[in-house]
């Protein structure tokens, strides 16, 4: 007789719980799949909407939709969201969103200014990736991209794709808020462009926008960002160019396979000394003359490749040492291991060793190329 009851009182849960939505519901609303935020001569934030706005066809109920991109200006993310609305007739659902994207002009202003809103609303999500966007903000929204319609979804998909490249820096907005409330407050933004070089203009991934106390202060290209990545261990896969040990004008490229890094880091008479030990598992993917592989040669092209991981790492490296920006978090390190010393700028000290170790396999099918 209990479970009878126990059943017989679900059901009208069951009921009640099912379905949110109803295809009335879904054609009131547009659907923001990339917004973009930008400042204008006078300060004020500029936002910009792409939207996905869904209806039911009259064709065999044919599910379907339209693109369109909005734009509202207010003196606060907030209000720019609710001017936007005024021009609006469905209401902008954001729950769908897959990128969150900052101007340049608006990066080097300040995130401060925006992030709060982004943080504190109920229907945007914390994990859509982040990107900084370098160039003319018309020509971003007007492009034609064939392989995707929305821009979000492309940059979604770009972003999934790019683990074929070490020359790429990834960010959601959860870690950027957890960075920014480090003892560094600094990390690396994803950085685009539209390449208009390329057989049809398309955005690519285009190095990164250094953000320090919620700011921009530098931008480092897709060479440098790939060292970048290598100094705080975020390289998986891709790939590195070393001189042919047989032909000294001509390159071969090596494909890495697994990389790791290691921090060690050791205070001593008020100077820290900071240890990156790196492990590079590659495969000879490609020569552009003959190569025979054998263990001499392997040797030599391991060798060529520590020497420029040691050399380019500690090149950018001192760059940010130089211009006072703690952009490899030692202020965190230190403060993990010594959490009793004040750490305050204390990476201005900062030595680095780079241990670098490279191994070089062979190819899938091939173990040399010589002719």
């Amino acid at each position: 007789m209990k479970k009878i009851i126990v059943i017989l009182s679900c059901v009208p849960f069951i009921f009640l719980m099912s379905g949110c939505f109803n295809y009335r519901d879904i054609n009131k609303q547009v659907y923001v799949t990339a917004f973009l935020v930008d400042i204008d001569e006078t300060d004020n934030i500029v936002l910009y909407n792409e939207s996905f706005k869904p209806y039911k066809s009259t064709s065999q109920g044919v599910e379907t939709g339209v693109r369109l991109v909005s734009k509202g200006i207010g003196k606060t993310l907030f209000e720019a969201e609710r001017d936007l609305n005024l021009s609006s007739s469905y209401k902008n659902n954001y729950t769908q969103n897959k990128a969150i994207i900052f101007s340049e002009r608006a990066a080097r202003k300040g995130l401060d200014k925006f992030i709060d809103f982004i943080d504190r609303d109920q229907e945007l999500l914390i994990r859509p990736h982040v990107f900084v966007y370098l160039g003319d903000i018309n020509d971003f929204f007007n492009l034609n991209i064939k392989e995707e319609e929305y821009i979000g979804m492309y940059l979604y998909n770009l972003i999934e794709n790019v683990g074929a490249s070490s020359r790429s820096v990834e960010i959601n907005f959860n870690t950027l808020m957890e960075k920014m409330a480090s003892k560094s407050k600094t990390t690396a933004i994803t950085a685009i462009t539209i390449n208009q070089e390329a057989m049809e203009p398309k955005i690519q991934i285009n190095g990164a926008a250094i953000i320090d106390n919620y700011k921009m202060v530098d931008y480092i290209d897709k060479r440098r960002s790939q060292r970048y990545s290598f100094l705080i261990n975020e390289v998986k896969t891709g790939t590195m160019e070393v001189t042919n040990p047989y032909h000294d004008d001509q390159y071969v490229t090596l494909e890495i396979l697994n990389a790791n890094t290691k921090t060690r880091l050791y205070y001593r008479n008020n100077n820290i000394l900071m240890e990156k030990h790196i492990k590079v598992k590659t495969s000879l993917a490609e020569t552009q003359r003959s190569v025979y592989l054998n263990p001499k040669s392997a040797k030599i092209m391991e060798k060529s490749a520590e020497n420029n991981l040691i050399f380019f790492c500690s090149d950018i490296f001192q760059k940010f040492i130089t211009e006072k920006v703690d952009a490899f978090s030692i202020q965190d390190e230190f403060y993990r291991k010594y959490p009793h010393l004040p750490c305050k700028n204390i990476w201005y000290k900062t030595q680095l060793k780079i241990y670098a170790d490279v191994v070089v396999e062979g190819s899938s099918d091939k173990t040399n190329w010589y002719k």
